[in-house]
């Protein structure tokens, strides 16, 4: 009866839902107020009910509010999901992947064995069916191939793990046990679902830990997704600017910079681009460390001793 009443009295919403789904929500309401709803001169929705009580009122509106805006906040998660994680899949492969391969790599040739790495990863998007539809996620990034050029020449350290060779082996030697698909640095290998969800329905504590870096990446993952939104509307407006007076003509949007200058519009960009490229390097960092603590969890478990 007791367990009843604490479900009964739980909190309906997790802190994934409060930190993500609302936070991203309440983030993206202002941005779109700015980056799409001014240029376009839109108003936004204004809801009027035909009850008596401001009280009531007040109640149902911002009940109504916060409904859009945690629907906003699974809007963008899922494309975040849809157009950052999924092209960094294509790029480096999946993180499991990376992990298992880069710690045994030498520090003097780190750059070269990722880089290769990349190359043979984009080779095999090419020769795969669904090649069009990753070409077009890879397509969202084109504002930022410069930032991209210049960290792929020798910047890797996001996703260099740290974990040493024997831990590997004890996780291959569990993971046979257990009847586990053993850790294999191959394209189709799944090795690395069936021990994540050992550890979040065993291990308590490091499924608390895991849950802190899942919900930080997803929230890395969503703001590089509005900023590099930001980064295509601010640069339409900066070509615009740019070319304007020329014969070239281009739907002309409100000015989003104070000034009347193209040259208004650089220091948000540059902004734009260092908030991307902090937000996007933190969140490749922590998807190694999210995988990281699931396998140091799965190495240094211990079944409990029965009484």
């Amino acid at each position: 009866m007791e367990s009843m009443g604490k479900s009964f009295f739980k909190p309906p919403f997790a802190a994934y839902d409060i930190i993500v789904y609302f936070g991203m929500g309440l983030f993206t309401v202002p941005f779109i107020d700015y980056f799409i709803f001014k240029p376009l001169k839109i108003r936004l929705p204004k809801i009027n009910y035909e009850l008596t009580g401001s009280l009531t009122v007040d109640i149902i509106s911002g009940l109504s509010l916060l409904f859009v805006i945690y629907i906003i906040g699974h809007a963008i998660v899922y494309l975040s999901g849809q157009f950052i994680q999924k092209p960094m899949e294509v790029i480096f492969g999946k993180t499991s992947r990376v992990v298992l391969f880069s710690h045994s790599v030498e520090p003097q040739k780190r750059n070269l064995v990722f880089r290769t790495h990349i190359q043979d990863n984009i080779r095999r998007m090419w020769q795969a069916g669904g090649w069009k539809t990753d070409l077009a996620r890879l397509a969202f990034h084109l504002p930022i191939c410069i930032l991209y050029l210049l960290v792929f020449r020798g910047i890797f350290g996001y996703y260099y793990s740290r974990i040493p060779e024997c831990i590997f082996e004890d996780i291959a030697k569990k993971s046979d046990e257990m009847g586990f698909p053993c850790p294999e640095d191959t394209h189709r290998s799944r090795w690395f679902s069936p021990i994540r969800f050992f550890i979040i329905n065993n291990c308590p504590g490091a499924a608390s830990r895991m849950f802190n870096f899942f919900t930080t990446m997803s929230l890395l993952r969503s703001l590089c997704f509005l900023f590099l939104l930001a980064i295509w509307l601010q640069g339409y407006t900066f070509v615009h600017e740019m070319i304007d007076g020329a014969r070239i003509t281009l739907p002309k949007p409100e000015r989003y910079s104070t000034g009347n200058d193209w040259k208004d519009n650089i220091p948000l960009l540059i902004l734009l681009y260092g908030c991307y490229l902090t937000s996007w390097l933190a969140y490749l960092r922590f998807q190694r460390r999210y995988i990281e603590e699931t396998l140091y969890a799965f190495a240094f478990y211990k079944e409990p001793k029965k009484d």
